[in-house]
């Protein structure tokens, strides 16, 4: 059982970033600045506009990820703005089968 006040903590998996195409230069430096001051052990990718309107996706290094907290939410969306920070969850675990469903499965 998961408490909900922990929810945001336990379960995410990831952090996805979108960066807008204008002032990508003077952004990154602020998003990698809030991204140091919560650190922690959630990945964290960034979106970044290319050539064409395509994006590509840059996943952070080893030593780049981050706590999810309410306030990395709030520091990121005051840089890059609303809707552009997604937290993703972290993979389901597999379990086995319980005795019961074992018993169908034969």
């Amino acid at each position: 059982i998961t408490p909900i006040h922990r929810a945001r903590e336990m379960l995410t998996g990831g952090v996805r970033i979108s960066l807008p195409a204008l002032g990508l230069e003077e952004l990154v430096p602020k998003v990698q600045a809030v991204l140091k001051s919560h650190p922690g052990a959630i990945a964290v990718s960034l979106e970044v506009p290319v050539a064409g309107g395509k994006k590509i996706t840059v996943q952070g290094g080893n030593g780049a990820g981050v706590a999810a907290s309410d306030a990395l939410l709030a520091e990121l969306v005051e840089i890059v703005g609303a809707g552009q920070v997604r937290f993703t969850g972290s993979p389901v675990k597999s379990s086995p089968p319980r005795p019961w469903e074992k018993a169908r499965r034969s």
